[in-house]
């Protein structure tokens, strides 16, 4: 999926270059420490969250309100 989608954009010349990032399948996961889980419902008023991803995870709730969960 993602390499048609990197094939997509440089067919349309999205940016001046051709892309060439590598796809690679994932070797490892390793999740985020305990104070990570949970950061934008515990910290809602940081700026980040606030700016940046609330507007994002609203955005996407009203486009896909059968996918959100509370």
């Amino acid at each position: 999926m993602a390499e048609a989608y990197i094939a997509q954009l440089d067919q349309a010349k999205s940016f001046p270059r051709r892309i060439v990032t590598q796809v690679m399948p994932l070797k490892a996961f390793f999740p985020a420490e305990s104070y990570h889980q949970n950061y934008a419902t515990l910290h809602p008023d940081n700026p980040y969250i606030a700016i940046n991803d609330a507007p994002k995870v609203e955005h996407l709730r009203q486009q896909y309100p059968e996918l959100y969960k509370k």
